[in-house]
């Protein structure tokens, strides 16, 4: 009777542990650079940059990134928000500045859900 017992308390755990809303195992994370991650939130096309040791970020459709410079837009009408990640510096540019400033024409942009596939739970960037 012991190894049934020690099966359903496994899996009674197991179930209460599937149903918190807490990420147990950093599977709805996926890191960015210099502590930046993108997050999961709430369901499979709503994503958040945040920031180094924090727990809330802002909203994300698009993002892009190359060393040091994390690119990220929250809705495609806004401007863009570009962090230094080395400086931790931020400034707001308008779609127009990002085509034609040549620190930011190359950067490749995707969709947060594109950008959610390109990266890896446990590699970072840069």
């Amino acid at each position: 009777m012991r190894p049934f017992a020690r099966l359903g308390a496994s899996c009674l755990l197991l179930f209460v542990l599937s149903s918190c809303d807490v990420d147990l195992f950093g599977f709805g994370t996926k890191q960015i650079a210099a502590g930046y991650r993108l997050i999961q939130h709430e369901g499979p096309d709503q994503f958040a940059l945040m920031p180094p040791k924090q727990d809330f970020g802002s909203f994300v459709t698009d993002i892009g990134w190359r060393q040091p410079v994390i690119l990220v837009r929250s809705d495609g009408s806004h401007p863009w928000d570009v962090i230094d990640t080395s400086t931790k510096r931020q400034v707001s540019i308008t779609e127009q500045q990002r085509r034609s400033d040549p620190s930011y024409r190359d950067i490749p942009v995707y969709t947060a859900a594109n950008a959610w596939h390109k990266l890896s739970h446990r590699r970072r960037q840069w």
